[in-house]
């Protein structure tokens, strides 16, 4: 049976992966920063209050399998003081480093990093999407430390054969949401219409496609609807992703 360690496990990415990965045959041990207010069963937490350099994670990562990594700082700030980096630096960057080499060196076989879409950059040409073969172009403090944090862990991996899955994730949104996308709902005066869209920076919208959704919605008399999506590649490869297909399963 695999044990994984869960990072940050209070926060709004960590809290949803671990009532996803607590009913699969794992054994789990979660790092936060305060207790949880009621006790998950078979869920052996460890109170670190800042993740840095010095932390011992020796018991955390105790017959480990797998880390997941999704602990950090996290508000982007475009601020130049060096004090901010070096605070960011002291999380993201180091942090993340002492935590990975100390797994390497409990045996631990894979490290998953939550990374961001902003290491890519802030935005592409046309309606070209990113690429994982795209040259970093981190602009505020938060993704020039993901992007450290990153090229560390590529590192370390070369050095130990820690195996290094790293995720970009894009706005993330959700019950309980925080950050940006909290804010955008938060501003936006949405009782003054009836519909609200939301929609990538690369979509590329077919004809009708709102007339269509906002039929279904009345139809159906649901509250929300998402439509299938077809993914385009330079090379012309296309494939068709069906929304209503079971989920993928976490595998570690």
């Amino acid at each position: 049976m695999n044990k994984i360690l869960l990072t940050g496990s209070t926060g709004f990415i960590g809290s949803e992966l671990l009532r996803q990965i607590k009913y699969k045959k794992y054994l789990i041990h979660t790092s936060s920063r305060s207790t949880y207010e009621e006790k998950v069963n078979g869920v052996k937490n460890f109170i670190i209050n800042q993740i840095d350099n010095d932390i011992n994670w020796s018991e955390a990562l105790e017959g480990v399998d797998c880390v997941i990594h999704c602990a950090g700082e996290a508000t982007e700030t475009y601020k130049s003081d060096k004090g901010v980096l070096s605070y960011y630096r002291k999380i993201n960057v180091e942090g993340t480093r002492n935590l990975a080499y100390q797994a390497a060196a409990k045996g631990v076989k894979r490290f998953i990093f939550i990374s961001s879409i902003k290491v890519n950059g802030e935005r592409t040409e046309g309606f070209l999407s990113f690429k994982n073969t795209d040259i970093p172009k981190p602009e505020g403090i938060y993704a020039i430390s993901k992007w450290e944090a990153e090229q560390s862990l590529h590192s370390i991996s070369k050095q130990t054969g820690l195996e290094i899955v790293i995720i970009r994730t894009p706005i993330v949104y959700g019950q309980e949401v925080k950050g940006n996308f909290y804010r955008l709902i938060k501003d936006v005066k949405i009782d003054q219409y009836d519909f609200i869209a939301l929609a990538d920076q690369d979509d590329i919208w077919l004809a009708q496609k709102l007339n269509r959704a906002i039929n279904i919605i009345n139809d159906k008399k649901c509250d929300a609807f998402s439509s299938d999506t077809i993914a385009f590649w330079d090379n012309g490869r296309e494939k068709y992703f069906k929304k209503s297909y079971d989920r993928a399963r976490l595998v570690c």
